[in-house]
């Protein structure tokens, strides 16, 4: 992830070019820290994509789909995948707070979940940088909001 946030890039097409360049170097900064992501526990299949598409709800039952990326994963990294997945984060498509409850995380869980949310952040931040493939597909400001919730992750 640090590579790719930190590859050289003109960020002067983003609405505030100084506010994502800060949220860059916050986050190449948490990201250097040895403490900043917990170690993973892997005790759960993950999918590794967890786009709303990726779910399919019946109005009783929810279903997971898609899972050619999945394996053993960490449930704390699966869930702050999930909440930071931008498709769901600003459509309103998932309220990670009831996602959370539904799924019973102990609150252990939920810190450790908490400490990986910045990384997707990141990612998505990353993805929404000019010449990159999310850059295109969201309204324009995009980026700009991502950076801000990405600052409001970092400790």
């Amino acid at each position: 992830m640090s590579e790719w946030l930190a590859e050289p890039r003109d960020v002067r097409a983003c609405r505030d070019e100084r506010h994502v360049s800060v949220a860059i170097d916050a986050a190449l900064s948490w990201l250097a820290r040895p403490d900043a992501l917990p170690e993973p526990r892997l005790t759960a299949l993950g999918m590794a994509d967890l786009n709303p598409a990726n779910l399919m709800w019946d109005g009783t039952t929810c279903r997971l789909l898609d899972f050619e990326d999945g394996g053993l994963s960490d449930p704390a990294y699966e869930m702050a995948d999930h909440i930071e997945h931008i498709a769901g984060r600003l459509s309103g498509v998932i309220d990670g707070e009831a996602l959370i409850a539904a799924v019973g995380l102990s609150h252990e869980e939920r810190e450790r979940m908490q400490a990986y949310r910045p990384l997707f952040a990141a990612f998505w931040l990353a993805r929404l940088l000019p010449e990159n493939s999310g850059s295109h597909r969201n309204p324009a400001g995009t980026t700009e909001m991502q950076a801000t919730h990405l600052l409001s992750l970092l400790p």
